[in-house]
């Protein structure tokens, strides 16, 4: 039988899904038990799992940083997005800018996994 703890913080996030998947199978009715794991599966296939690396030096004050989207409804050009905020808040750690000198992105959404890398150097601000 498939149980989720039900602590305070998996209700949080989860919620209302929390509270199909851990109803006893034997206590509810069969369409019921049925409906949660079409339920489960629905949340699985949305949600999705985006991973972004840390910034990689490439030499020549170079960076590389790579995303994997697997599932979900993110396009192009949200991960893309992500992949240069994050350029952008390592950049601004140093105290500097970002530029941006390439991008390139493979996969197709909701069909095979999504990579795009993002190659940028970091430089000083011209403000």
């Amino acid at each position: 039988m498939l149980r989720i703890w039900l602590d305070p913080k998996t209700l949080r996030v989860f919620g209302p899904l929390a509270l199909a998947l851990s109803f006893p199978r034997n206590l509810m009715p069969r369409s019921l038990f049925k409906a949660r794991f079409l339920i489960a599966f629905i949340f699985v296939l949305i949600c999705g799992c985006v991973s972004v690396t840390e910034p990689v030096s490439m030499g020549d004050g170079r960076y590389m940083i790579t995303l994997n989207a697997r599932g979900g409804f993110s396009n192009d050009g949200e991960l893309l997005s992500q992949s240069i905020t994050r350029a952008n808040t390592f950049c601004a750690s140093k105290g500097q800018e970002a530029e941006i000198l390439d991008t390139q992105h493979s996969g197709v959404q909701m069909w095979t996994p999504q990579n795009n890398q993002v190659v940028f150097r970091c430089h000083e601000s011209h403000k």
